[in-house]
């Protein structure tokens, strides 16, 4: 996330693994938080491409529903879509979005 800043609907980024806490996630009950108990979430639920990927209070809703499948897919279940490195951007400070699987290297992700 931008400058550690993990305020409520702040947009999440692609960054160079420093070992900070804004790159500290946890996979719980089927969602993605941050050290401070924030989650990962899909903006305002939405299920189209381009929908921006945040962080937000955990609510336990749909949006902020995810599965890491075993090729490495984030996955929202509500739309059936993945977690994407927008435009394939590879440098630091690249968005998230939601975008239809591909299988694509911008959409592959792992836990450490």
């Amino acid at each position: 996330m931008p400058s550690a800043n993990f305020s409520d609907g702040v947009p999440l980024q692609v960054w160079g693994c420093n070992g900070t806490n804004a790159q500290a996630w946890t996979f719980t009950g089927g969602t993605v938080q941050t050290q401070n108990n924030k989650c990962m979430d899909v903006a305002w639920g939405a299920t189209t491409n381009g929908a921006v990927i945040q962080i937000a209070n955990c609510s336990g809703n749909a949006a902020q529903q995810f599965v890491l499948n075993s090729a490495g897919d984030l996955v929202n279940p509500q739309s059936n879509k993945c977690v994407d490195i927008k435009d394939w951007n590879p440098n630091d400070g690249a968005n998230l979005q939601l975008w239809d699987c591909a299988g694509t290297a911008n959409q592959e992700w792992h836990k450490n």
